[in-house]
């Protein structure tokens, strides 16, 4: 299978015929033919000491629900700092908790969320409190939701499913290192779905680089790889990006988007890679910034009659948006139509 990876924001942006980022405001509210999905990059100083900002994220989305005719709110994972300090996850619970009844949503724990006691913090275990806090019957009462890879009681896999327009969609939220039992079922809900556009939702997938984690490639040199925390001492294995991509996201020709966070620096990166279909794979995790991240969360405005998504970044903290080249872009998803 052909494999093919545009590295470089820009040459991404380019090969993507995206417009020129200048002078940009969006518009509210969006165009009936237009639907958004929000994204929020990782919250863990919020839940950590700055709770009132993550409620000020979910509150403004709630408040624009039906201006961007607001369809989903994705999470790229660490909801938390400290994974065994239950306060945190009462935090995240109460933030995440005021899109309940209002918007339907999805998380793919990060490695800050595993761990239920300080010995296995940081992805030194599976053990999480996730499933405790975002149990099996709150996302089960969710109008898109679809299923979970069915393990027992835990929540860190599952997939829900919209229809907008004439368009099928399909976004997935995988595991922190998933593992291949994972990356299977996946596989299968995948092939079930092949007439749904696909959006993959997963912690630490694209490096600031703008290339996969690859433990093969590049071993150390990329910091925080999935290969470097406990989990990966399991013999259950795990995935990076690179394994991500090979087992799962170049397989499927309906895959047009990979949503990740984790990596830190400057927190943002962009790729276009081709493997049975054109793919789109976005980082973005503002946490290095003032306060945590400042509220800062992505929108992705999914433009339906000219096939093409809309990436703006915005914060309700601030009331503010980044505006430059890396934070506003759009890509289009017609290959995926023909």
């Amino acid at each position: 299978m052909s494999h093919l990876l545009y590295s470089g924001v820009l040459s991404a942006l380019l090969a993507s015929a995206c417009t020129a980022p200048d002078a940009f405001v969006p518009e509210l509210p969006v165009h009936e033919t237009v639907f958004t999905i929000a994204v929020l990059p990782d919250t863990q100083v919020y839940s950590q000491s700055n709770p009132e900002i993550f409620d000020s994220q979910t509150d403004w989305l709630v408040a624009q629900r039906d201006n961007l005719n607001l369809a989903m709110v994705v999470h790229v994972g660490d909801l938390v700092d400290a994974s065994w300090l239950t306060k945190q996850w009462e935090n995240a619970r109460a933030s995440m908790g005021i899109l309940d009844d209002y918007v339907p949503y999805l998380i793919a724990p990060g490695n800050h969320d595993y761990g239920r006691v300080y010995e296995e913090r940081n992805a030194r275990a599976r053990s999480t409190l996730f499933h405790d806090y975002f149990p099996r019957s709150l996302f089960e009462l969710m109008p898109t939701f679809g299923g979970f890879l069915p393990e027992g009681e835990r929540t860190d896999n599952s997939y829900h499913v919209l229809e907008f327009g004439d368009q099928k969609w399909l976004f997935m939220a995988l595991e922190f290192a998933p593992r291949d039992t994972t990356l299977t079922w996946a596989n299968q809900i995948l092939s079930a779905h092949p007439d749904h556009l696909a959006v993959i939702v997963t912690h630490a997938y694209l490096y600031h680089d703008d290339t996969r984690y690859s433990w093969t490639a590049r071993g150390e040199s990329q910091k925080w790889s999935p290969y470097s925390y406990g989990v990966a001492a399991l013999p259950e294995g795990i995935n990076d990006g690179e394994g991500i991509w090979e087992q799962l996201i170049s397989q499927h020709a309906n895959v047009v988007a990979v949503l990740s966070g984790h990596t830190l620096a400057d927190g943002l990166g962009y790729a276009v890679s081709v493997g049975a279909g054109e793919v789109h794979e976005i980082l973005a995790n503002y946490q290095m910034n003032d306060i945590g991240g400042a509220g800062y969360l992505r929108l992705l405005q999914v433009n339906t009659a000219t096939a093409e998504i809309e990436v703006v970044t915005y914060s309700p903290w601030l009331d503010q948006y980044k505006t430059d080249w890396a934070n506003r872009f759009r890509f289009s998803y017609a290959s995926h139509l023909r």
